[in-house]
């Protein structure tokens, strides 16, 4: 698995833990999120690559995920060259707040 978690034990009644996902490994190289400078000062950049598989059923249904996490630089170095081989390109969205 390539989350980076952190589990802490919260007050509460009654009594819970919680796993909170803090960053990630990046699947290609192994960097982990949480080391870097810009992820430190807020920079939470990093791909996730995600195939979702769903079945679903009258009143029922599941889902089954396959996930790769990627960093930054494997993003630009590995990925995005891989992709223009295939002549994708990946589609752009923005956000503001």
């Amino acid at each position: 698995m390539s989350l980076k978690t952190e589990t802490r034990t919260v007050a509460a009644t009654p009594e819970r833990t919680i796993e909170s996902h803090v960053g990630f490994f990046c699947d290609f190289c192994g960097a982990d999120s949480t080391k870097t400078a810009a992820f430190r000062d807020g920079d939470k950049d990093g791909a996730t690559l995600r195939h979702s598989h769903k079945e679903v059923f009258p009143g029922t249904g599941s889902v089954s995920r396959e996930v790769v996490d990627c960093c930054t630089d494997c993003w630009k170095t590995v990925v995005k060259p891989w992709l223009a081989e295939k002549n994708i390109t990946p589609r752009i969205e923005e956000f503001d707040w």
